[in-house]
């Protein structure tokens, strides 16, 4: 099973490297872990529009690639009336 985790600034960095290391030492078996960095929001404010751009991108590519369970759910459920705008599929 995979588990993404989403971290922005440093001190959920800090926080998460210690799931993330109690998932590799006891469940590295049973879950792969995905690590997504978005940065805090001064990096994003002080990143050029590429890079915006690029996180966007790689954001809507999660929210369609996420399992059916997860979208009954509603992860990423503010994202449901964003305007289309990227390939309906990863590469």
């Amino acid at each position: 099973m995979k588990l993404t985790t989403i971290i922005g600034a440093r001190p959920q960095i800090i926080k998460a490297s210690a799931l993330s290391r109690a998932i590799r030492n006891n469940f590295s078996d049973k879950l792969e872990e995905v690590i997504i960095h978005t940065s805090s929001n001064v990096e994003l404010a002080e990143a050029g529009g590429r890079v915006r751009s690029e996180l966007a991108q790689s954001l809507l590519y999660l929210k369609h690639d996420l399992s059916e369970e997860a979208n009954r759910v509603g992860y990423f459920s503010s994202m449901d009336d964003l305007p289309a705008g990227y390939p309906d599929a990863t590469a």
